[in-house]
């Protein structure tokens, strides 16, 4: 494990280099994710991790990159929440299933972009699809853009993700849970007698 010396800190990762970090910038340290969020996200809570360290550390290239890459491991997932949610929502069977059969398609960009066209106007708080708008940003890509524009692009990612695989599963639980105790009083008081 590299010491740190008195005028000079080294790069925690190449101590054999003796190499001084820029004063400027803090260590880089990892920033940690919520227990239900890890469990949630499985195998890709490592890059979830390391997309916002790269974010915190201002690396908008690698945070995108990271970001993208969890956005791919989890959009049959992502596309199950939408789903889930539009059945929460009372929406056709034929749109639910539409949703669903975006999962069929070979690469992630299709795949979002079909899901973001069959997205029910019930999930798009004040018209706005946060698939489309998650595989417009990522369709962007990181080819041409700045380190200050792939910040930016990490940040609506990030909330878009987070929006869809977190916040919007939670809903669709609570919902349900209501939906489910007021059928349960119903059922207790039985029909009523009218008068």
């Amino acid at each position: 494990m590299c010491q740190l010396r008195k005028r000079q800190r080294l790069l925690p990762d190449r101590c054999d280099e003796q190499r001084p970090l820029d004063e400027s910038r803090p260590i880089p340290h990892a920033v940690g994710t919520g227990s239900e969020q890890q469990k949630r996200l499985g195998a890709s809570a490592d890059f979830y991790r390391k997309a916002l360290t790269s974010r915190n550390e201002g690396y908008g290239l690698g945070a995108v990159a990271y970001f993208r890459r969890v956005v791919e491991d989890k959009t049959n997932e992502l596309i199950d929440v939408v789903a889930d949610a539009a059945e929460a929502h009372s929406v056709a069977t034929t749109d639910v299933e539409r949703i669903r059969a975006a999962k069929n398609e070979k690469a992630y960009e299709d795949k979002l972009k079909i899901a973001a066209q069959a997205i029910p106007e019930v999930l798009k708080p004040h018209g706005a699809n946060p698939f489309q708008a998650m595989y417009d940003i990522l369709s962007i890509g990181i080819h041409t853009q700045s380190e200050e524009e792939c910040l930016q692009i990490a940040d609506d990612t990030r909330e878009i993700f987070d929006y869809l695989f977190d916040r919007l599963r939670t809903e669709i639980a609570e919902r349900s849970a209501f939906v489910s105790k007021v059928k349960a009083m119903a059922g207790k008081r039985g029909p009523r007698a009218s008068s």
